[in-house]
């Protein structure tokens, strides 16, 4: 059995490549002749996501087929697909049930489903039909459903037809929108790739070795840490994982970033506890704690802290947050500071709140990250030869790996869903609200063009080399501007920058930020 995974580049993030038809065939000299067969479940026809522009097929080869070619060093595997490009026409529909005219859509209407919490889309067109129609819920492309296979027949034949579309989009309460998105899609072209390499699955049979203790993987992992664990509710049928790592003194406050857990912090707390109290929360959605369909807004989130810190009798405390925890210190900052006695920003001090990036487009055209083979999971020293594969040195705490990637699939654990609500949720953070001592310390990460070339992306493609510069000039602008503005905004901000770190600051300088804490804390009779 093997995995094959394909991924979009150079086309609009909106537009749609769908597999007409995918298939592979072996041959060798054991073969009279090639063995042809079709991805497993007949999922040739699974489209991208609309997260990452990629999909995978997977294949199982019978064990005859693979007994004789086995050995065979003429063995060649060889991928054929037929793709069609789809181009989008999206509006926004109404959630008030009423039957609209909508050009190129027909007659539709979306209704708000109370009591299944879902969203009910119903189109009927007469003559030439979209190929595709797709709903989502607005700014979570993850929650997307579509109509069924693409319908490439002749436009000619669709004349005298019509047709009925009903799709149901989950989970409504996600975002607070009064709204659906509703997107008809045509057909741009049909292109074919072709792949061809050596070997059963690859090189070898050792590119990716199967193992029979991979199923006991998790196993081996223990979250060595010294916290203790409780959960806190915070709201009807939401808990939150709490980690308290003991400590006297004044109470640090860790918010973990956007799709991390409370574990992201477990080395840096146990060098914090001899001159304070650390506690550390993972936010709903995320980890051990609940996963509801709503509440992601940055008000909710923030008040789920305060929920938190009234169920621990906690009256004053410093908040830490790292990454995307930033937008709830800017905001408890502003509408709570009585509850803060300060707010520490680690690589956080940024405005996340515009759905739409201008690096974005350029992500797209890089090849995605390789993910971890089933050996490299079996413990957390294997790992770490992952992480040297890929060029990242840091490692992360072995009980956030444990709290965020699942050992059967290797995959995160994160719904893509509450992902793209979280994100949708924040707000501008109104730093000229905040009147408490910030420390805000940054790391600068990139320092030319060629920091951006990852070790599995080929250095000799144009299309690479020019994205990479694209993306140095976008980044380092944007952070330049929004270090300032942090800077000129919070009149009691200390800001610190530390050249050539990384984004997981406290994890690549953590010897920097806990001097840095300190001092805080020192000149601020904390």
């Amino acid at each position: 059995s093997f995995i094959t995974t394909y991924k979009t580049r150079g086309i609009p993030d909106d537009w749609r490549v769908f597999p007409l038809k995918v298939t592979a065939s072996y041959t060798g000299e054991t073969l009279n002749t090639p063995y042809k067969f079709l991805p497993s479940g007949n999922a040739s026809a699974s489209p991208v996501t609309p997260h990452d522009n990629s999909a995978s097929n997977y294949w199982l080869l019978p064990a005859d087929v693979t007994r004789q070619l086995v050995n065979d060093p003429t063995t060649q595997l060889r991928l054929d697909y037929s793709l069609g490009l789809l181009s989008p026409y999206s509006i926004e529909l109404e959630l008030d049930g009423e039957r609209r005219h909508i050009p190129k859509f027909g007659y539709c209407s979306a209704e708000l489903n109370s009591i299944l919490n879902q969203v009910d889309v119903e189109c009927f067109k007469r003559g030439v039909q979209p190929v595709l129609m797709s709903a989502e819920l607005v700014n979570v492309p993850a929650s997307r459903v579509d109509s069924g296979r693409p319908d490439y027949s002749p436009k000619w034949t669709q004349l005298f037809s019509g047709k009925h579309y009903e799709l149901t989009v989950l989970s409504p309460t996600l975002v607070d929108s009064s709204k659906i998105i509703l997107t008809a899609y045509e057909m741009e072209g049909f292109f074919e790739k072709q792949l061809n390499s050596p070997g059963l699955v690859g090189a070898s049979t050792a590119t990716c070795p199967l193992s029979v203790e991979f199923q006991s993987a998790q196993s081996n992992w223990s979250d060595k840490s010294p916290h203790e664990t409780s959960f806190v509710a915070v709201d009807r049928a939401v808990r939150l994982e709490v980690l308290d790592w003991g400590g006297t003194g004044t109470t640090l406050v860790l918010l973990p970033g956007g799709g991390a857990t409370a574990h992201s912090y477990d080395d840096l707390a146990q060098r914090l506890t001899d001159r304070y109290r650390v506690i550390g929360i993972t936010r709903r959605g995320f980890g051990n704690s609940s996963k509801p369909d709503y509440g992601y807004d940055i008000a909710r989130l923030s008040q789920d802290v305060i929920e938190v810190l009234d169920a621990l009798n906690i009256d004053s405390s410093i908040l830490v947050g790292h990454s995307l925890a930033g937008h709830e210190l800017s905001y408890l900052g502003a509408e709570n500071p009585e509850r803060f006695s300060g707010l520490i920003y680690l690589d956080a001090g940024y405005d996340n709140s515009e759905i739409n990036k201008p690096d974005a487009p350029l992500i797209q055209l890089l090849p995605p990250t390789p993910g971890a083979t089933p050996s490299e999971l079996m413990s957390y020293a294997a790992l770490q030869t992952y992480f040297l594969r890929i060029g990242r040195e840091l490692a992360l705490p072995e009980g956030e790996v444990m709290a965020s990637i699942d050992f059967a699939t290797g995959t995160g654990i994160s719904d893509p869903r509450i992902v793209d609500a979280l994100i949708a949720g924040l707000e501008r953070p109104e730093y000229e609200r905040i009147h408490l001592p910030v420390l805000s310390i940054y790391a600068i990460d990139q320092a030319s063009p060629a920091d951006y070339i990852k070790p599995w992306y080929d250095e000799d493609d144009p299309l690479i080399q020019s994205t990479v510069e694209e993306l140095f000039k976008i980044r380092s602008s944007y952070q330049l501007k929004q270090i300032e503005e942090f800077r000129k905004k919070i009149k009691q901000s200390e800001v610190i920058v530390i050249e050539d770190s990384k984004h997981w600051i406290f994890l690549a300088d953590e010897d920097i930020v806990i001097s840095a804490i300190h001092e805080f804390m020192e000149k601020n009779n904390l």
